[in-house]
């Protein structure tokens, strides 16, 4: 790719030296021929950013540094309705001077989740109940779809703030996951990430068709393998990776952006050793 004055310049905004995704957009750029750079810009005051987006006329920025920021989104000049409604900002977009603030994990699950079945009519049962799960909810409630959901979660306090504003879940505890079956098991949680899985066993596994894990500092997560051993159909925290970076993307960019094509790049990239 060749850089000239129609480059979109596109920023990963964040508190420290921070590549990860530097070595899988770009190459995906490259790829499609999208004129398009994305670019590490660090600094623990998120409106010296907002700030430089707006002098330097960049198209966009993805913002992981700074999703828990409560002091970026008042720096924005609007916010789509899934992050006004969870209150928190993942990406931006910069059309004629108005920068725009995004959510992409809702979307992004959604649509790894619909990679392996329809939710439509089915029972998804749910592993978590932090911000993501309630994007995840929102965009559900947006699409109309019909489904039965159950939320498991360690304590039950997150999960009935939830129901105040989605009553048609239903609340569960972790030590009640045994018991649970349904159509899809999703874990939108850190279990098998950050926190160790004691509770993801081929009982558990077994009650379920499809098996979700949005868990991506390594992709064969003790789920998926799980779920791969007992034939389920999966979708792995790889799988939503690249469904996010292709949200971002799109928006900002407003190219259509394969999904075959970024997979590739982010099992490429996420082996690598980037933090």
């Amino acid at each position: 790719m060749q850089i000239n004055e129609n480059t979109l310049l596109i920023g990963r905004f964040h508190k420290k030296v921070s590549p990860r995704s530097l070595n899988i957009y770009n190459p995906v750029f490259e790829e499609l021929g999208i004129n398009a750079v994305y670019m590490l810009f660090y600094n623990e005051d998120p409106a010296v950013l907002v700030s430089g987006l707006r002098t330097l006329k960049l198209s966009g920025a993805i913002v992981p540094g700074f999703e828990s920021d409560s002091s970026l989104p008042p720096l924005l000049d609007s916010l789509s309705n899934v992050a006004n409604f969870v209150g928190k900002v993942g990406f931006m977009y910069q059309r004629d001077g108005i920068v725009t603030g995004d959510l992409q994990s809702g979307k992004g699950i959604l649509r790894t989740i619909e990679k392996v079945s329809s939710l439509e009519g089915k029972k998804l049962v749910i592993v978590g109940a932090g911000n993501v799960v309630k994007a995840l909810l929102f965009e559900i409630r947006e699409k109309g779809i019909g489904c039965e959901v159950s939320i498991f979660n360690r304590t039950l306090g997150n999960v009935e703030a939830l129901q105040e504003e989605f009553p048609f879940i239903k609340a569960r505890t972790l030590d009640e996951l045994e018991s649970a079956n349904g159509d899809i098991l999703a874990n939108i949680s850190d279990i098998g990430g950050s926190a160790e899985d004691i509770y993801f066993t081929e009982k558990v596994v077994g009650n379920f068709s499809n098996i979700v894990d949005i868990t991506f500092e390594r992709e064969n997560t003790n789920l998926v393998e799980l779920g791969r051993k007992l034939g389920k159909n999966v979708s792995t925290g790889w799988d939503m990776f690249a469904y996010q970076g292709i949200v971002c993307l799109e928006a900002i960019t407003g190219v259509e952006i394969p999904f075959d094509v970024m997979r590739k790049h982010v099992h490429v990239g996420l082996s690598e050793t980037v933090v």
